[in-house]
């Protein structure tokens, strides 16, 4: 499993490597992303790491870990 944010990423894997109900082709496609290739998933893990340096950006995956939805 593909680690990121200090926590397992697991769209981040290969599609052997997820398990079965996870699916990536929205998350693919919201990024311009059209198939879940390795040159993909590496270009997704580039535009969410770099989201996360952004300023406020820690703060805000910081709230999303505390939203009790996400419990």
């Amino acid at each position: 499993m593909i680690q990121g944010f200090g926590v397992e990423v697991p769209y981040l894997a290969a599609p052997e490597h997820r398990a079965h109900w996870i699916l990536v082709d929205r998350l693919l496609g919201e990024h311009g992303l059209q198939q879940d290739t390795p040159a993909a998933r590496q270009e997704l893990e580039r535009r969410t790491e770099a989201r996360r340096l952004e300023p406020g950006g820690e703060e805000m995956l910081k709230a999303l870990r505390r939203c009790p939805s996400r419990a």
